[in-house]
């Protein structure tokens, strides 16, 4: 039993390692990386979102390098974006003023939203680290919600289908 609980306190310590260099000092290479992992699935995986996110106004929380942000400016939804990585808001920045859109990015806190209440209709997250799980993440998401709001979360996303390079279906959980 103890050997248990070391090992799964060297792993999450391993795994809070491993992302903040990936979304900080490293974020250069979260594109690459995302595409390796998951056979050069990632931005479709991150897409499967678009059919729950109808806006007129979402707030995307962990925008990452922007690709949901430009997926829903070209369906014409407000979308603001939150991350607390200042390297990826460079990209996210980057990202949208090559696809010629106006970014709406801040630097922050899930847990400390800097918006007003009822704000927008969805807020959404895909493949966030354990932040979402927070109290204070989830009191935050609500207050900024307009009422019938939704949270939409895509928590992990795996490959199917009988041979890694071949047509595999998307699914998200």
């Amino acid at each position: 039993m103890r050997f248990r609980y070391l090992l799964k306190k060297i792993l999450t310590r391993f795994m809070r390692a491993f992302f903040y260099l990936l979304y900080q000092p490293l974020a250069w290479s979260y594109d690459l990386v995302t595409t390796i992992v998951s056979w050069g699935r990632w931005q479709k995986w991150v897409e499967c979102v678009l059919p729950y996110l109808d806006g007129p106004t979402v707030l995307e929380l962990g925008h990452g390098p922007g690709h949901l942000q430009v997926a829903l400016h070209q369906k014409g939804i407000v979308i603001l974006g939150l991350d607390l990585s200042r390297q990826m808001g460079r990209q996210a920045y980057q990202r949208l003023a090559d696809n010629q859109f106006a970014s709406r990015l801040v630097r922050g806190y899930a847990q400390s939203l800097p918006f007003a209440e009822m704000n927008f209709y969805q807020v959404v997250a895909t493949f966030p680290t354990e932040y979402i799980y927070a109290e204070k993440t989830l009191a935050e998401v609500y207050r900024t919600l307009k009422p019938g709001g939704t949270l939409v979360v895509l928590p992990v996303a795996w490959i199917t289908g009988k041979r890694i390079s071949g047509k595999g279906h998307i699914r998200g959980k």
